[in-house]
């Protein structure tokens, strides 16, 4: 189980493990200049789930810088969190918060079970060993005369029986093989876009006709479209042009005779889920993602 960050959008960043005396420590800045505020959460994370734990708004007004520096310091002891926020060196928040204690067995716990364990193992194949078989006892019993049938008629021995009886005949097994399950095919493209446009940049409709050719070929199957862009704008406006950059891509794909017995959803997430946040590589964030899953 680990402390994770996410500040301002859904991407994590791993602060420490929730362990004896474990310490963490992060910096982070905003991703666009002049930032007035932001906003720190954290969450705990285990097995690819978070689960939420606090969140903390800092002002960034007063730094006078267009990315101020913020750092995040965390220290566990026992199951007290002990959590300290600076925005350019200067502590503004510092808090402590109860955490679930992962249950840990000592080596020795675990050795004494596993001792137990092979001891109740050998006892047991032990006694199964050492006890006696039943036997039969011979001669116990004497055959008993048959009863006489009615007309004099001599019964049958029950030896002689067994030669009247028909044979039994062999069961007859079934030639037909189970079906083969076929592996599921999976295909993933990424389409990208101009900035705050559901204009399709220049070479990408190749991969669109890879998508076309791929799905011709394999029925069925599950197509998910996802539509995502930079952080800019408001957030009103990020969703609706990620919606339409999916709604876009859905159409073409219609249009290019994709196959009719596939299952189609169409997602749009605006800002969230960022492939970067370098502002150098900002422009992959405008994009579309397509994901088959064939039979």
């Amino acid at each position: 189980m680990t402390v994770d960050v996410e500040i301002e959008h859904k991407y994590f960043r791993h602060l420490l493990e929730i362990s004896p005396g474990a310490r963490g420590h992060i910096s982070l800045t905003t991703l666009i200049p002049h930032q007035h505020s932001a906003v720190i959460k954290l969450f705990l994370s285990e097995n690819s789930e978070h689960t939420f734990l606090k969140e903390y708004l800092l002002d960034l007004s007063h730094t006078g810088k267009d990315k101020p520096l913020m750092e995040v310091r965390g220290n566990v002891v026992k199951n007290i969190l002990e959590l300290s926020i600076a925005v350019e060196n200067e502590v503004v928040r510092e808090d402590t918060l109860k955490i679930p204690y992962p249950c840990r067995l000592s080596k020795r716990v675990l050795l004494f079970a596993a001792g137990g364990i092979l001891l109740a193992a050998l006892l047991f194949f032990g006694y199964r060993k050492i006890s006696p078989e039943p036997q039969t006892q011979k001669g116990a019993l004497t055959e008993k005369p048959a009863p006489a049938q009615r007309g004099g008629q001599t019964p049958v021995k029950p030896e002689e029986q067994s030669h009247l009886q028909p044979e039994a005949q062999p069961p007859v097994q079934s030639e037909t093989q189970p079906p083969v399950k076929q592996a599921a095919v999976s295909f993933k493209k990424i389409i990208y876009f101009y900035p705050d446009s559901t204009r399709i940049k220049e070479g990408e409709e190749k991969k669109l006709q890879e998508v076309i050719s791929f799905l011709k070929n394999h029925s069925g199957g599950k197509i998910t479209i996802s539509g995502f862009c930079a952080l800019s704008g408001t957030q009103k406006g990020r969703r609706e042009l990620s919606k339409k950059r999916a709604e876009k891509i859905a159409t073409l794909l219609k249009k290019g005779r994709w196959l009719p017995e596939a299952t189609l959803r169409v997602k749009w997430f605006g800002a969230q889920n960022p492939v970067t946040t370098d502002p150098a590589q900002i422009d992959k964030n405008r994009r579309v993602e397509i994901k088959i899953v064939s039979n």
